[in-house]
Parts: C-alpha cells; structure tokens; sequence
C-alpha cells in the first residue's frame, strides 16, 4: 500500500501576508483607483462599441457580427420594449436567420449607416442606417430607414439593443403599374 506522505510548503507559500489592517487613507486609495480602473474600461469598451457597430452595421446582412461588445443576458427589443431575443445565442441566431433568408431570397441588400451617435448622458448608441434591396419587375429598389439604441451596461457593453424605428421609403413614390400602357 502507497502511503502519502505530507510535502513541505513551498518556501513562497510559508511567507507571512502583511497585516490586513488597512488605514481609511488606503481604502480610499483603492476605491479611487477601482473607480478610475472602472471608467477607463466603461470608457474602452463604449469605444470598442462603437467601431464595432461602425464596422459591422453595414455587413449585418451578410457576416455574424462580433458579440464581444454585447452583454451574456443582451435583449432585442422593438420599439414597444417586447422582448425578440433574449441572451446572445438567440440574439446571433436571429440575425444568422436574416442572413439565411437573405441567401434564399437571393436578394443582395445593402445597408449604409446615415448617423452614428454616443449619447453619453442616456448611455446609448443610437444608429440610423438604410436598408435598399432590388425590386421585382423592374420596380425602382425597396428602402427602408431603420433605427437602432443601443443601451449600455455599467461596464459599457450593449445590454439591449431596441429597434426603435423602421419606415419603409418610396412607398407612394412608385410608379403606377399601368404607367405608359395605352389604356
């Protein structure tokens, strides 16, 4: 029978820790350094936010976007605040189903930003962007003008992301499909 034996500590181990009485001075120190180090990485990742959606707004049709700019429990609301995905598995899955009905529509939408903006006192990310797609039979291309607020955590990820707005443009400027037929 194996016996175990007991090892010794290693020599870093026996070291004592110092004294863990701390002062009012040093507690106050690290709280000031915790909430600097917190504002900069709130700051870094609103930044991050940002470029993301600046970067990946225009290809959200096309290529699964970076979910690193996004809270584990984001939500994707309309603009009545009901919930359409709840976490970031449901939330790439429904954008990974945009993209899949895009390739079976065979249809190539573009999406071109119109203004991106940090609204530093609500905390949100508020982006307007335009969705333009082919139409049938000849018919001038589908518009359509969309909103997008993202709302930031207290560590600057993105824990909802609201579609607060989407009009479809050209509606009643389409040419009638009698248009130029002798009638």
């Amino acid at each position: 029978s194996s016996s175990l034996q007991q090892q010794p500590l290693p020599p870093s181990w026996s070291r004592t820790l110092p004294s863990t009485s701390l002062s009012g001075d040093s507690i106050a120190a690290a709280r000031e350094k915790l909430e600097h180090d917190m504002k900069r990485n709130y700051t870094l990742n609103v930044g991050r936010a940002i470029e993301t959606l600046r970067d990946e707004v225009p290809l959200m049709l096309s290529e699964a976007m970076d979910l690193s700019i996004f809270s584990e429990d984001v939500t994707l609301t309309d603009r009545s605040g009901h919930a359409i995905a709840t976490g970031k598995k449901q939330y790439a899955a429904f954008f990974a189903s945009l993209r899949l009905a895009r390739r079976v529509t065979l249809s190539n939408p573009t999406v071109e930003i119109k203004a991106l903006r940090y609204l530093d006192w609500r905390g949100e990310i508020s982006v307007k962007f335009q969705i333009t797609a082919a139409a049938p039979l000849g018919m001038e291309p589908l518009s359509f003008d969309a909103v997008s607020v993202y709302r930031l955590n207290e560590k600057g990820l993105i824990d909802e992301h609201r579609v607060d707005d989407i009009t479809r443009m050209n509606l009643f400027e389409r040419p009638s499909l009698f248009e130029g037929l002798p009638l």
